[in-house]
């Protein structure tokens, strides 16, 4: 294949806008392109081919270009992962301190006393439907993180919760005993609007942490 070498001219604008005006300093590049692609040249940018040298006049733009698509490349698609909670054994959840919920590293253990620290331990019982109520409504009351950490608690069924984070935060969650799973999902969203449902959707005890917003 045979080559043919070209000098590259970059040079500045006369500008009112340039800290020193007039043309400013020209500099050349020596590139090397196959002989039949010289025509192909001309597509680029303003070009004008003149005893093989090219002067690109708008070289400042096709660099603003060039900035906002490496910019642009660099976002990453946001998340929000929910952790799925459900009760699945049928005797509950037992009561005798093996049966946990962790979550974020944070700990909530099933017992039949919960008033030495009521926010890390809630009732066990013998009923699914039952064990899986309490466990939400201490949640409701203890939640999980704070402020910009809190995971929003959402009731999904008769055995089931979520619990979801907020955007782009990990979350972590583990049962200890055999009462039940935590799945773990990831969403990957682009825009999105924050909808808040009527406070008659939440529990009592959640209700107190929701502020309604008037239509």
């Amino acid at each position: 294949m045979r080559f043919t070498i070209y000098d590259l001219r970059l040079t500045r604008p006369s500008s009112s806008l340039s800290p020193i005006g007039g043309e400013g300093r020209a500099e050349e590049v020596r590139l090397r392109f196959p002989s039949e692609e010289r025509a192909g040249l001309r597509r680029f940018g303003k070009l004008k081919i003149e005893n093989c040298q090219f002067s690109i006049f708008n070289w400042p733009l096709l660099l603003c270009v060039f900035c906002v698509l490496l910019r642009l490349n660099a976002f990453a698609a946001d998340q929000i992962i929910e952790a799925t909670i459900t009760v699945t054994n049928f005797s509950g959840i037992a009561t005798n301190g093996s049966a946990t919920l962790t979550v974020n590293g944070a700990t909530r253990t099933a017992t039949n006393n919960v008033s030495a620290n009521p926010a890390l331990y809630f009732l066990g019982t013998n009923s699914m439907l039952f064990a899986k109520t309490n466990l939400y409504n201490h949640i409701a009351l203890y939640p999980f993180g704070s402020a910009g950490t809190r995971l929003t608690l959402i009731n999904i069924g008769t055995n089931s919760f979520k619990l979801r984070g907020q955007l782009n935060q990990t979350i972590s969650a583990s049962i200890g005993g055999a009462w039940g799973t935590a799945i773990l999902s990831t969403n990957t969203i682009t825009n999105f609007t924050g909808v808040t449902v009527p406070l008659e959707y939440y529990s009592t005890a959640e209700a107190t942490n929701t502020a309604p917003t008037s239509p």
